[in-house]
C-alpha cells in the first residue's frame, strides 16, 4: 500500500510512515474468515460475551472482540445473525438509526433578508490541496432561498 501512495501522491514525505506499521500485528487485521470455525463455535463465543459487560456492544465491538479474544476469525454478518437468534431485543435496543428519531420543527422567520445560510464545500480540495484546489463557498436567503452570493477560491483559509 505504502508503493502506491508513494506513487499516487509524491508531493507528501512517506518516509515517516513505515515505523508505525511495524508495530501493527498485519495478522489481526485480516479480512478472510476461517473455514473451519463451527456455527457452534461461534455461538458458544457469542453467548459468553452476552453474559458480561459486552452485552451492551454492538454486533460490531463484539465481532473485534470474538476475533481478538476468541480467536475466531469469522464474517461480521455471521456475528449479527447469531446475536439476532439469540439476544434480538438487545440488538434493536442498540441498534443506531433505528430508534425514534425527533421530529422536525417548523422553520419560521420574519420574513426576507432576515437568515442568511452560508456554508462551503472543501471536499474538491484533494489531498495535500493541490489535487483540485477549489473551495466553493455560499450564502441564500432561507425565506426566499435567493442565492446571494457564490464565491470559489483556490485556497480555503
Amino acid at each position: 500500500m505504502l508503493d502506491f501512495l508513494k506513487r499516487d501522491f509524491p508531493t507528501y514525505s512517506w518516509n515517516k510512515y513505515p515505523h508505525w506499521l511495524d508495530d501493527f500485528d498485519t495478522s489481526t487485521f485480516s479480512t478472510h474468515s476461517d473455514k473451519n470455525v463451527t456455527l457452534d463455535e461461534v455461538k458458544e463465543a457469542v453467548g459468553k460475551e452476552l453474559e458480561g459487560p459486552p452485552k451492551l456492544f454492538g454486533y460490531q465491538v463484539l465481532h473485534q472482540k470474538i476475533r481478538q479474544e476468541h480467536f475466531l476469525n469469522v464474517p461480521r454478518d455471521l456475528v449479527y445473525a447469531v446475536m439476532q437468534e439469540m439476544d434480538p431485543e438487545g440488538l434493536e435496543s442498540r441498534a443506531v438509526g433505528v430508534r425514534s428519531r425527533k421530529k422536525k420543527q417548523p422553520f419560521t422567520t420574519r420574513g426576507p433578508n432576515w437568515v442568511h445560510s452560508a456554508d462551503g464545500h472543501n471536499k474538491l480540495m484533494g489531498f495535500q490541496n493541490d489535487t483540485f484546489p477549489l473551495a466553493i463557498y455560499g450564502s441564500i436567503d432561507t425565506t426566499s432561498r435567493r442565492l446571494h452570493w457564490l464565491r470559489v477560491w483556490t485556497n480555503n483559509r
